[in-house]
Formats: C-alpha cells, sequence, structure tokens
C-alpha cells in the first residue's frame, strides 16, 4: 500500500525488504531537513509560510486517509525545502485500509509514541484507527 501513495507532499517508497538480516526500505531522495530541525535552527514561520506548508500537510492526509491513518504526525516526520516543499515521511505506525479490514504495521502491543502531538484517546487505546487522531496531530504541530 506505500508504493500507492501518490503525493506530491508524501514521500515516494520504491522499495522494501531485508539485506543481511536488516530490513530497509528505498524512498524518494528529498533535499531538506525536518520540520523540527528547521524550527530549532530558523525558529517559527510567517504565518503565510506556516500556512502554506499545514495546507500542503492537510491536502496530503486527505488523500492517505483514503487508504491509511498515519498514527505518528510530528515535526520529525514533516520534511521540509525551500520555497515552502513538504513531504510526509514515516507511515511506520500507520493503519492501512483494505477492504474494511485493517492491517497493523506496527508490532501488536506496541504503543504510539508521539508524545505532544498525539491524540489523547490514542495514547490510552493504541488500536484506536481514526483519521481524527491524524487531524488532532496537524493541529498540534
Amino acid at each position: 500500500m506505500l508504493f500507492e501513495l501518490k503525493h506530491e507532499s508524501i514521500i515516494n517508497v520504491y522499495d522494501v525488504g531485508i539485506l543481511k538480516n536488516k530490513p530497509y526500505i528505498r524512498m524518494e531522495y528529498f533535499d531538506g531537513e525536518d520540520l523540527n530541525t528547521v524550527l530549532k535552527k530558523y525558529g517559527v514561520f510567517t504565518l503565510d509560510t506556516a500556512t502554506d506548508i499545514i495546507l500542503s500537510v492537510c491536502e496530503a492526509m486527505e488523500y492517505a486517509h483514503t487508504k491509511v491513518v498515519h498514527r505518528d504526525l510530528k515535526p520529525s516526520n514533516i520534511m521540509i525545502s525551500r520555497p515552502k516543499k513538504c513531504r510526509i515521511i514515516d507511515f511506520g505506525l500507520g493503519i492501512f485500509k483494505e477492504n474494511q479490514i485493517y492491517s497493523r504495521l506496527t508490532l501488536v502491543g506496541k504503543g504510539v509514541a508521539s508524545g505532544l502531538y498525539t491524540a489523547p484517546e490514542l495514547l490510552v487505546d493504541p488500536k484506536i484507527i481514526d483519521k481524527r487522531s491524524d487531524i488532532y496531530s496537524i493541529g498540534a504541530i
């Protein structure tokens, strides 16, 4: 399903596998830094820049929600480059929607760990599969 996510603000994943007993992901090269790093280096964005970036994230997640709930949106999972380009990365905690059957990408029994960006109900019950948890995370970002 990761290979099917094609949106200008979602990182393209080309291949996944195991090489010498270690997992790998081959994905699009994106010349940028994660939002957390950018904010630490340069401080807050102007209102216009912040609005453009978060709008891109919202559009990408609206598209992604037809296939997956991310469940781990946070500044370190949003890559930024100039001028105002972004890519959402790391759908590793996501839950894919497959004909009303949900398949976990996380290990059974593992919780979510995004702290301040995670919807409170997801911290209480990590089994919740609801796009509203991503909407909460976008608001926190």
